[in-house]
């Protein structure tokens, strides 16, 4: 994997305009896991894989504070989604722009920005404890 610091951005962009958290976009490592099921897998083999993925999610987040993710490559229960994936600030200034263009938050998706985790659009998550 190549580390989100040594990408440039393309002429005339900044990357201070970009809605990614700074510190993940700063960041010297990238790294990623997952975990695997088939697709006839029962219910508790579904959740018992996601278990094991926000588990060494959980030793990454332990051993780096504040590191951020990037979310298409995340844990789906990833904790801390608003301050993981955008930062605070861009997270404020992105709920902003939502709320003009989406008041209903009829576009959401589990754990995006507004997404509200009592939203029962979102009850087929299973419930691992973590988030």
């Amino acid at each position: 994997m190549v580390a989100p610091s040594s990408y440039t951005p393309f002429a005339g962009e900044s990357f201070n305009d970009s809605s990614v958290t700074p510190t993940w976009r700063n960041s010297t490592w990238h790294v990623a896991f997952g975990q695997g099921f088939s697709n006839e897998a029962d219910t508790a083999t579904i959740n018992q894989a996601f278990v094991a993925a926000t588990g060494a999610g959980d030793i990454l987040r332990s051993i780096t504070p504040g590191s951020g993710a990037y979310q298409n490559e995340a844990d789906v229960f990833e904790p801390d989604p608003a301050g993981t994936y955008w930062g605070q600030d861009n997270y404020q200034k992105l709920m902003a722009i939502k709320a003009a263009v989406d008041p209903n938050n009829i576009l959401t998706c589990h754990g995006c920005i507004g997404w509200d985790k009592s939203d029962p659009r979102f009850a087929c998550y299973p419930n691992i404890g973590s988030s």
